[in-house]
């Protein structure tokens, strides 16, 4: 099982990203396709974006599901079986690198109630989504950042870009029961199980469904990754649950100091992390 946290110590905390990122678009034959100097630069601003003193939403947790994506596509057949081109992978795990960039270490609730800044600009659905997703489009927005310029058509940048936003959108938690019904449905409506009808993963009636479905799987596996640490070996599922309550704590902690009622698995006073976890799976 791949270790993010030994990763990260042997190639060192400032370059896991960059190492990561440059990784996962060889493995794919995608280096050529972008422009690398860019591309590296958007990576290292992405790295310099997420908070190391967060203690689960931090920027190992943005390479650790880039590469859960990647494994998924690859072990899958998955590139395969959604039709996925060059783009529609790059859009992928572009968007699994920077989900969570700039994550702040408190949850969309704590904005709402607090009526924070990033609520504020954003409103009250998709909050750090929102902002996480605009973040990584504001940096390709950057001439020195954009390494889709020049590299495809403007309808391709358009496409990738859209791809990217509604990928990170789908990690909000709020969204699973949403997204897995979608997904189940669409399931169904082709007769897919297991390995049975596979080849029908992307409804191709015309464009809008060929878009639509592939959306739709790419939302999925961005979604199974980003919670994915409670399936990973006993040990690396430890220390990441182990990080996440840290980080849950700390906002129960100051919620408690504002007079706010406590979210749901933040108090530590009362919380059960390992029954959370068995919940949660």
């Amino acid at each position: 099982t791949f270790n993010i946290f030994d990763f990260s110590k042997t190639v060192g905390r400032n370059m896991q990203m960059p190492f990561m990122a440059t990784s996962l678009l060889k493995k794919n034959n995608l280096l050529q396709i972008v422009d690398y100097h860019k591309f590296l630069q958007f990576i290292v601003q992405i790295y310099n974006k997420y908070k190391r003193s967060v203690e689960y939403h931090n920027d190992l947790h943005g390479s650790d599901v880039a590469q859960h994506c990647n494994l998924i596509l690859q072990r899958q057949n998955l590139i395969e079986y959604a039709r996925f081109s060059d783009t529609d992978v790059l859009a992928l795990l572009v968007a699994a690198l920077c989900h969570d960039v700039q994550h702040d270490g408190f949850n969309n609730r704590y904005h709402v109630v607090t009526k924070s800044p990033i609520n504020q600009m954003y409103g009250d659905e998709h909050v750090q989504e929102n902002f996480h997703a605009a973040q990584t489009i504001k940096l390709l927005d950057i001439y020195d950042y954009d390494f889709l310029a020049n590299m495809f058509s403007a309808s391709e940048i358009k496409t990738i870009r859209k791809r990217m936003v509604e990928s990170i959108l789908s990690t909000d938690m709020a969204q699973m029961k949403q997204l897995r019904d979608d997904f189940q449905l669409h399931l169904n409506q082709f007769g897919i199980q297991d390995t049975v009808n596979r080849e029908l993963l992307i409804d191709t009636t015309d464009d809008e469904t060929i878009e639509d479905s592939k959306q739709l799987v790419s939302s999925c596996v961005l979604h199974a990754c980003d919670i994915s640490t409670s399936l990973r070996d006993f040990d690396i599922s430890t220390q990441w649950a182990d990080l996440l309550f840290d980080e849950f704590f700390n906002q129960g902690d100051m919620e408690k100091a504002q007079n706010l009622e406590v979210s749901i698995m933040c108090d530590r006073t009362t919380t059960n992390i390992a029954g959370g976890q068995a919940g949660f799976i």
